[in-house]
């Protein structure tokens, strides 16, 4: 897919236009992004609530029946359970990388394969989080990484 950005005077609307062939699964994810509003994301942190920004979330864990959202270097508790964040986290950003966490593929600074078939990736933030060999798929797919021939 081709992309290009005109940037246009302050008094103008932002609009997005969209020429395509067909309205294949690419073009529908996209008006759905584009069409969904912004997901109000909470942590929580000594009985206090944080707005997050889907952007600096690293990743998201379950653990011992509870949800954690890692930022950079800040760890929250979220409510929800980890199948209510993976659906309003925006798609394009986040997947699934195991039964118990959801990954920002933004924050990935490398990926190498270990035992068993999973990977493991080390994030922008040095921590390093493991991708179960069920969803490796998803994300060689996602980051274009194309098997040897």
């Amino acid at each position: 897919m081709k992309t290009s950005i005109e940037h246009i005077s302050e008094e103008s609307e932002t609009e997005v236009v969209i020429y395509c062939h067909a309205i294949d699964d690419e073009v529908s994810a996209l008006l759905t992004y584009l069409d969904s509003p912004p997901t109000a994301l909470f942590g929580e942190v000594d009985k206090e609530l944080h707005l997050l920004d889907p952007e600096k979330i690293y990743y998201v864990e379950s653990f011992d029946r509870r949800v954690f959202i890692y930022g950079e270097c800040d760890k929250y508790i979220s409510r929800k359970k980890l199948y209510e964040l993976e659906e309003e986290l925006p798609k394009h950003q986040f997947f699934r990388a195991s039964k118990w966490m959801i990954l920002n593929t933004g924050k990935i600074e490398s990926v190498r394969p270990v035992i068993d078939g999973r990977m493991e990736a080390m994030l922008k933030n040095k921590k390093k989080v493991y991708i179960s060999r069920k969803y490796v798929g998803d994300l060689k797919s996602i980051l274009g990484i194309n098997r040897r021939k």
